[in-house]
C-alpha cells in the first residue's frame, strides 16, 4: 500500500489483485454477482439510451452480469471485459447463449468470447490492456461495481482507460 499513501486498507476496502479476483470466482465468493437486472439500471436506462437503438455499451469487470443479456435482448451491442474466464463462460452458459472463443491477437494471452448472434463480446484480459483499437468505442458504460474492485491506487487509471473508449 506504500504506493497509495492516502488509502487505508480495511476489510471493506481491500486491494484485490488479479489473482485474488480469479480465486474469488474459483471458490465461489461472488456475493457481488446478482441474479437480476440492477434496479437503478432499469430506472435510468432511458436516460442512457435517449431513444437510440443499437447502442454499443461497455461493461468493465463484467463477470456474468445479467444486465448484459437484458440489453442485448433489446438489440444493443455489448462488450465486456474481465480477468476471470470462469465468469465469462458462465454468463453464456447460464443465459443459454451460444458462443465461440477466439484469441485476441492484439493482446497476448487474451481471449474473446462472442455470441454467435454477434452482439455480445466478452474479453478475458486485464482491463489495462484494452484499447479502442481492439474493442471499439461506446455510447455508454454500465459499471455496477467494477470501480470498487480496482486497487484504489489504480482507480484513476481505470477510469481513464474506460473513458478513452467512449465516444
Amino acid at each position: 500500500m506504500s504506493d497509495c499513501p492516502n488509502v487505508t486498507e480495511t476489510k471493506q476496502n481491500r486491494v484485490l489483485t488479479e489473482m485474488d479476483w480469479k480465486e474469488k470466482w474459483k471458490t465461489r465468493q461472488i456475493g457481488f454477482h446478482v441474479k437480476d437486472v440492477h434496479p437503478l439500471f432499469e430506472e435510468f436506462l432511458n436516460e442512457m439510451i435517449s431513444g437510440k437503438e443499437k447502442l454499443n455499451i461497455f461493461f468493465p469487470l463484467c463477470g456474468k452480469a445479467v444486465d448484459m443479456k437484458w440489453l442485448a435482448d433489446m438489440g444493443h451491442n455489448i462488450v465486456g471485459a474481465d480477468v476471470c474466464e470462469l465468469g465469462l463462460k458462465e454468463f453464456f452458459e447460464e443465459q443459454n447463449i451460444p458462443y465461440v472463443e477466439e484469441s485476441v491477437t492484439e493482446i497476448p494471452g487474451a481471449k474473446v468470447y462472442k455470441s454467435t448472434s454477434g452482439n455480445i463480446s466478452l474479453y478475458c484480459c486485464n482491463i489495462y490492456d484494452i484499447s479502442d483499437s481492439v474493442i471499439g468505442q461506446f455510447d455508454g458504460i454500465w459499471d455496477r461495481g467494477a470501480l470498487v474492485a480496482v486497487n484504489p491506487c489504480e482507480r484513476e487509471r481505470s477510469v481513464i482507460v474506460i473513458i478513452i473508449n467512449v465516444i
